[in-house]
């Protein structure tokens, strides 16, 4: 994929007398629109790479020629620069730009970013005082990384949604014009004045040309009311002919309302089956390869669908052959604001029959759209594996919870401690109550220095049953049954591992699945955000979970050879899931499987003394073996940010350009 590196505005040396503080960082004497944002960017001299983002912005009751931000200058940062998000900003806004930088003291820093985001800093402070600390720290480093960039997705579409008579020339001077399919439309029923609306975007379309000696043809299927940008159809056909013709090709949608503002993106992740049966994926146009098309009309009698289902019943078929799909990361439909009851009725039928013909149990309800789906199963005991210190008093409630509150047929409990010698008196009082548990095992690791990985590598050794539970200590089960949700998915052998979604005490998520690229090398999604948000609802494929609490098949386990001990602490969660995606297992977060998660009570933070430059290190050998998942995670679009906090928000600037999915360098990080 090419890569677009822009030119920066601004660019500063960065002295060692800025290293470790708090910096207030600005532009002064700007020409812009009031709302503007400029991005600036840390370059990291260990690593070589740009691994810091953040937006310069206009605060409350600032000139409208000055944008600040308040930045920690790390360690071996050698220099910075600032960029404009769009290429489009005139030159005469930055001729006469001055940079600011002055060092803050730590106290001053704190304050202001506390006022920045005054609303997460207080739900933190009147939650529980349960790591309160920690969870302070993670609030305040939100307002540093969070802060909003004053622009919404209307203006997101008007700066890089549309394409211009220079992208069209550009697109039709493709080298693989000659061979693009001809493309069929398939529109299904609707009213008169819908039926208008969708023939109209069909005739202004760029692409015309239905040539019937093409042996790859491509059929789209469209609902009445669905409409089409005028570049749609020739992307889709570049697309199809750029990567050998795929089964399936699908894009991003979003909706148009009156005087034709764009609202409502869905930004799509890399094909797959948990989000697709939701009805997500197949919400909007899809385009299948002619031949697929026959081959499932020969074997299902489909006419009397909707588009929606039509759309959903083929994905299926192809997803159950194992053929390939692609996704466009350009926006190419306007889909229509909402599917009636008898339509999700229609959907959740069809989803009836696929799963009974695959003797899967899955719970549909169809009420609503997109459909709520969950899979259940517990048909296989489970070992729980947990290392633990066994020092914190806390720890004992939640492992009595965990015990108590998970409603599940057979399941056993396998207690890890790293340490030489026996428990301490301190140690059998805090196990005491659960430790006479006919199905809690206690095992000991027995080394001086604790090591995650080893840890859990060893605690699998010692579990008797087929699939695994890796837990923190410090998580209690909110729904009792989590372990049934999780153990749904497993009904698919493609599954390899499945993530719940935990909690803080105060209720607001801690992890939603883990987004690679996201604060520049990965992060947990949704962190601080609140659970009832649509996004967090629908169980999807990802790239990464947290051990915290992750549901693993042994097999999967095995092949990868376990977790890599050279990882002590932090990311072997990470590089183990990575691992069992190079050998083609899924991994799946079931946001319906719900914990709350006390977040190292236990154990507290391990780099420290002599550890302390562990986790620099560690973060060095993770961007060495996955620097590129990193700039290109499957299951995080393009066009979304990367910017701490503002995951799942679009992305300023995306990082993709017109017309051929080229990789701009990415800026977030």
């Amino acid at each position: 994929m090419t890569t677009i590196h822009h030119c920066p505005l601004i660019s500063y040396h960065v002295t060692k007398g800025y290293h470790n503080h708090w910096c207030l960082i600005g532009l002064n004497k700007l020409n812009c629109p009031a709302n503007f944002p400029f991005i600036v960017r840390l370059h990291l001299s260990d690593s070589h790479q740009w691994e810091g983002q953040y937006y310069l912005t206009r605060g409350f009751g600032m000139a409208a020629s000055r944008r600040t931000a308040i930045i920690y200058i790390p360690e071996n940062t050698d220099f910075l620069e600032i960029i404009p998000i769009h290429d489009g900003l005139p030159t005469y806004t930055w001729i006469n730009a001055q940079l600011i930088i002055k060092k803050l003291p730590r106290l001053y820093a704190a304050f202001f970013l506390a006022c920045r985001g005054p609303g997460r800093v207080i739900e933190t402070l009147i939650s529980s005082p349960k790591g309160l600390k920690r969870r302070l720290q993670s609030a305040l480093s939100q307002n540093i990384n969070a802060r909003q960039t004053g622009l919404n997705y209307r203006q997101w579409h008007f700066l890089y949604g549309k394409w211009t008579k220079r992208d069209q020339k550009r697109l039709y001077e493709s080298k693989f014009r000659s061979s693009w399919p001809s493309i069929e439309i398939q529109l299904h029923a609707g009213n008169a004045q819908s039926q208008k609306s969708t023939l109209l975007s069909l005739k202004n379309q760029w692409f015309h040309a239905k040539r019937s000696q093409d042996t790859n043809r491509y059929i789209a299927i469209l609902q009445n009311g669905e409409t089409l940008p005028p570049q749609s159809l020739a992307v889709f056909a570049d697309q199809a002919a750029r990567h050998g013709f795929p089964a399936a090709l699908y894009a991003d949608s979003d909706q148009k309302l009156i005087k034709q503002t764009s609202v409502h993106p869905i930004f799509k992740p890399q094909f797959n089956l948990p989000l697709l049966v939701s009805g997500i994926l197949t919400q909007d146009l899809w385009l299948f390869r002619h031949d697929i098309v026959e081959m499932f009309e020969a074997q299902y009698d489909s006419q009397q669908y909707s588009a929606y289902t039509r759309r959903l019943a083929l994905a299926l078929w192809v997803w159950e052959k194992n053929l390939p799909v692609h996704h466009v990361p350009f926006l190419l439909s306007h889909r229509n604001p909402y599917l009636s009851h008898q339509l999700c009725t229609e959907i959740g039928q069809m989803l009836s029959q696929f799963f009974q013909q695959k003797s899967w149990n899955v719970e549909i309800k169809d009420h609503t759209f997109p459909l709520d789906i969950r899979f259940l199963s517990h048909q296989h005991p489970v070992s729980f594996v947990i290392p633990t210190a066994a020092q914190s008093k806390e720890i004992t409630s939640c492992l009595k919870q965990l015990i108590e509150h998970t409603h599940y047929p057979v399941f056993e409990v396998i207690l890890v401690v790293t340490q030489p010698h026996p428990l301490t008196a301190h140690q059998n009082t805090v196990l005491e109550p659960i430790i006479n548990d006919p199905r809690v095992k206690l095992c000991y690791l027995k080394e001086e220095k604790f090591n995650f990985s080893r840890a859990c590598n060893f605690g699998v050794q010692q579990a008797r049953y087929p699939f695994i539970a890796l837990l923190n200590d410090d998580v209690a089960p909110i729904n009792s049954d989590w372990l049934t949700l999780m153990m749904g998915h497993m009904q698919n052998p493609h599954i390899g591992a499945v993530g719940a979604q935990l909690l803080y005490p105060d209720g607001r998520i801690q992890h939603a699945g883990i987004i690679m690229g996201l604060a520049w090398l990965c992060e947990h999604a949704g962190r601080f955000h609140h659970p009832d948000e649509t996004t967090f609802q629908y169980d999807h494929a990802v790239s990464a979970v947290t051990a915290a609490c992750m549901l693993i098949r042994r097999g999967a386990f095995d092949q990868v050879n376990g977790f890599d001990e050279s990882y002590e602490i932090a990311y072997n969660d990470v590089d183990f899931c990575l691992r069992l995606g190079e050998k083609h297992w899924q991994i799946v977060q079931c946001q319906k499987a719900k914990l709350t998660h006390y977040e190292s009570l236990s154990l507290g933070n391990h780099y420290q003394g002599e550890r302390a430059g562990k986790e620099r290190q560690e973060i060095l050998s993770m961007w060495h073996r996955w620097g590129k998942i990193c700039q290109d995670d499957p299951f995080y679009n393009l066009n979304l940010s990367l910017q701490r906090g503002m995951d799942g928000k679009p992305a300023f600037p995306p990082r993709i350009t017109h017309p051929f999915v080229n990789r701009i360098e990415s800026y977030e990080g």
